[in-house]
């Protein structure tokens, strides 16, 4: 097992996770990158999942672990998590998901890349993953495929980055300057995957891209992604999940406008742009 002098934090939210966060503490525990603490913020669950947390504390001893009981949500869950750890490097984790045993290694590996002409610099690192199903068993090699990810356009380009995801936050690494832009956010700042990815952006920050899957997304019927919506470009799935996606628009809107994007036309016609760049790419439909 691999240790270094960084001081890397895991924030892992939690809620009523007693199902599979088992097999996803073991994950982390199998690094071979070792020199972590892991936080856990529990949002008020109900079952078992604060024994669970204990039982691991016990055994392993770098865990700090806390219990809401206000039900605040993911975003509050996650940005307190970061509020309160002091480390140099910080990553976000899922209760239902499985780390691939180089997964912080080769994470860190892409910071210290980019972080290599200057360390002041907001920085963050995300990477592809594979989309598992309950027992996870492969539905697609890629979500990045899946989800029509031009990775290098998004990194590179706001009025692109307006209009599409470009990180998912469990596979994020943010560095301590990062942190420091990231508070206070506002309430349009709907999730900390998309807040943290913008705010960095727009302070001239760098990203590093890793296109190998270093974990396993799991779907297991709470997720927004269904299982069994491999082509996100379907038509079957853009029905299914219409009122999901009209949503999810107007919240990146409302974020993106935060940061002067433009107006809702500009948001339409960057939506249109980004179908036209995956048709270069070999690649069609639009989310």
């Amino acid at each position: 097992m691999q240790q270094g002098t960084e001081r890397i934090a895991i924030l892992l939210a939690t809620y009523n996770g007693e199902k599979y966060l088992r097999e996803q503490l073991q994950s982390l525990y199998y690094q071979t990158y070792t020199d972590w603490t892991l936080y856990i913020g529990d949002d008020g669950s109900t079952d078992g999942t604060a024994d669970i947390v204990r039982e691991f504390s016990e055994r392993y001893g770098n865990i700090v672990f806390h219990r809401n009981s206000e039900g605040k949500g993911a975003m509050s869950n996650f940005m307190g998590l970061l509020a309160e750890a002091d480390a140099d490097y910080y990553m976000f984790c899922d209760q239902d998901d499985v780390w691939l045993p180089h997964k912080v290694e080769t994470t860190l590996r892409k910071m210290r890349e980019i972080e290599a002409e200057n360390r002041q610099r907001p920085a963050v690192v995300c990477s592809d993953l594979k989309v598992v199903d309950k027992n996870l068993q492969t539905i697609a090699p890629s979500f990045w495929e899946m989800s029509e990810m031009l990775p290098d356009l998004l990194a590179s380009n706001f009025n692109y980055l307006g209009v599409h995801f470009l990180a998912t936050g469990c596979t994020m690494m943010i560095n301590a300057a990062a942190k420091r832009i990231a508070f206070p956010y506002p309430p349009c700042a709907f999730m900390h995957d998309a807040w943290l990815v913008m705010k960095t952006m727009k302070a001239g920050g760098a990203f590093g891209i890793i296109r190998e899957p270093l974990m396993l997304y799991r779907q297991h019927g709470g997720n927004v992604l269904g299982a069994g919506d491999v082509n996100h470009s379907s038509l079957h799935y853009k029905l299914r999940h219409f009122k999901v996606l009209q949503e999810q628009n107007k919240k990146m809107y409302a974020l993106a406008n935060y940061f002067g994007y433009g107006s809702w036309l500009k948001f339409i016609f960057y939506k249109v742009m980004y179908k036209w760049q995956l048709r270069k790419a070999g690649r069609t439909g639009l989310q």
